[in-house]
């Protein structure tokens, strides 16, 4: 394996992102098979999936364009109750992928305590898509605001809080608090309010922006961006909402991505992370040549390939293209248990 900063003079170039983002949902669509949860030495896991009419009447969910089916919510917790931590797992999909091909991740957290849940919602067009048209350098920001809080923030989409990631969270919580009570669900709302302290919200790719601003609007117990943050403006800086100061402190925030991604450039992820004020804590560093807590930094890479092109940013968390380890444990797991599965 070539030395890191060889490896990153390598990417400092800019593709045609829109291309890449095209080629990425047509591979989606011919590798949409949706997967079992992860079991290789795993606790025994209930799992659900449940759709979003079933827990709100007045939710919209459209097919999704990659697989012409109607993407659902995943929940999933360990059987025993003495192995729950009394935390939620959240993990955001990234453009074009639904909670059913990215169960692995969702699992694993569910393996070492968490109530895990994957939300289904509006990802059919990526944010630098639907902003690359826009002269206002906040574009990401407040189409990014909407689609988290169902609030009128951007001319550019029309999503009502019915269609939402946080009022959709709140109520699939209420949903599996009154249908599965033994599960442990209702520690995780007061009323119809959740819990934040008790949530580690993971992304990947457009994922990893809503993580993000989760981040920024409430102290949240751990944030994790995988792939990601994306936005930036039409010069290429990073976009304006990632610089402000959030609810969460930096020392629960982490990043991870790969310096073969075509999609999300490594560059493009670390100027994100800068602009979060992650990189304060130790330099970027290897997780395929260090094992946790990885000399305290918040910034990992892998250089792990599973397949070429798309197939390495999808990688990172589509089921797919994971890559697994000889026990059958997904390779990023070490990486994502120190950040925020602890």
């Amino acid at each position: 394996m070539p030395d890191l900063p060889e490896i990153l003079r390598k990417f400092v170039t800019k593709k045609n992102e829109t291309r890449l983002l095209v080629l990425l949902l047509q591979l989606i669509a011919t590798q949409a098979t949706a997967q079992p949860l992860f079991h290789g030495g795993q606790p025994t896991l209930v799992e659900h999936e449940i759709a979003m009419t079933t827990i709100d009447p007045n939710a919209n969910q459209p097919p999704n364009k990659t697989t012409g089916a109607i993407d659902s919510n995943i929940s999933a917790v360990v059987n025993t109750p003495g192995q729950r931590k009394g935390r939620i797992f959240l993990f955001i999909d990234g453009t074009g992928t639904s909670p059913t091909m990215t169960k692995d991740i969702v699992g694993f957290a569910a393996g070492r305590g968490y109530n895990a849940v994957s939300i289904a919602y509006p990802n059919n067009t990526a944010v630098a898509q639907i902003c690359k048209k826009s002269s206002d350098a906040d574009c990401t920001g407040k189409v990014r605001e909407e689609i988290l809080t169902g609030i009128d923030t951007s001319p550019l989409v029309s999503v009502k809080p019915a269609d939402a990631i946080e009022p959709r969270l709140a109520k699939l919580l209420d949903h599996l608090r009154k249908q599965y009570p033994a599960e442990g669900w209702g520690r995780f709302l007061s009323g119809q309010i959740v819990d934040w302290s008790r949530v580690s919200v993971v992304g990947h790719s457009q994922g990893a922006g809503y993580a993000a601003m989760i981040a920024k609007r409430h102290a949240v117990f751990r944030m994790m961006m995988i792939s990601g943050v994306a936005d930036v403006t039409n010069d290429g800086a990073p976009a304006p909402w990632l610089f402000q100061r959030g609810m969460t402190p930096a020392e629960r925030e982490y990043g991870l991505t790969n310096v073969f991604d075509p999609v999300v450039r490594l560059r493009t992820a670390m100027a994100s992370w800068h602009a979060m004020g992650i990189d304060r804590f130790e330099q970027l560093r290897s997780i395929d040549r260090l094992q946790p807590p990885y000399r305290g930094s918040h910034q990992l890479v892998t250089a792990a390939r599973t397949g070429r092109g798309m197939e390495v940013h999808l990688s990172m968390a589509f089921d797919r293209f994971m890559p697994f380890n000889a026990d059958g444990s997904p390779y990023y797991g070490a990486a994502w248990a120190y950040a925020a599965m602890p």
